[in-house]
């Protein structure tokens, strides 16, 4: 496997995820906690670059935004998102487990490839690079969904295969965002705080006015395939 860089610099991470280098720098100077962290420095200019985990986050930002939601309104919404799902994991998934079987997965490991915890699931973006996969634009069992429920209610769901759904709205109910309105200010409440409210989200989840529903792994994979083929134009 070839030597891999896992960083990006503005302009390979906009063309990678959709965003404009001109949104990138915006959020870096408005809100640099959405594609920096304590882990992600955000570094000055033509050397600034980001890790995995930032392009991820930029990827589900530009797929936010397809639903006709602003830029700002977006990071918001994916730094909160972002940052509950990286508490508990190792970053958002690509969900490469889909099509990367275990002999696979060890050759990335015998390699030196994604050991670290480093700000993310780096393996996921080097076994993408360097196994020479060709994965399609399609949804897979086991990928991420991010559902917003009339700008309010925020779940997350995987893709299931058809079998006996387990869990209910506790397992799935992510945090409530209230003051969404364009240019206002975001209130975020946890799930966890709101333990005698969930079966009243899962009312409203299943009588919607508004969703807004983002395949969280296939964006972050469609991010993967441009830097691949800009990689090999080169």
């Amino acid at each position: 496997m070839p030597e891999i860089s896992a960083r990006f610099d503005v302009k390979e991470m906009a063309h990678a995820t959709g965003l404009t280098v001109n949104n990138i720098r915006m959020l870096m100077d408005r809100m640099p906690g959405t594609l920096t962290t304590e882990q992600v420095l955000p570094g000055r200019g033509v050397a600034r670059t980001f890790p995995i985990m930032s392009m991820k986050r930029a990827a589900l930002i530009r797929a936010v935004m397809k639903n006709g939601v602003g830029v700002t309104q977006a990071a918001h919404l994916v730094d909160a998102f972002s940052g509950w799902f990286e508490m508990n994991y190792k970053g958002l998934p690509a969900n490469m487990d889909a099509y990367v079987g275990r002999s696979e997965r060890q050759k990335v490991y015998d390699l030196g490839y994604g050991k670290s915890f480093d700000g993310g699931n780096d393996w996921e973006f080097y076994a993408y690079m360097g196994l020479n996969l060709t994965i399609p634009h399609e949804a897979k069992t086991g990928d991420m969904i991010m559902e917003v429920i009339d700008q309010t209610y925020v779940f997350m769901t995987l893709i299931r295969p058809r079998v006996k759904l387990i869990g209910g709205p506790k397992m799935e109910a992510v945090f409530r965002v209230e003051g969404w309105e364009r240019g206002g200010e975001i209130t975020i409440t946890d799930a966890s705080e709101c333990e005698d409210e969930l079966e009243h989200w899962q009312t409203v989840r299943e009588n919607f006015t508004t969703k807004i529903l983002v395949n969280v792994s296939l964006a972050i994979r469609d991010a993967f395939e441009q830097i691949r083929r800009t990689r090999v134009a080169d």
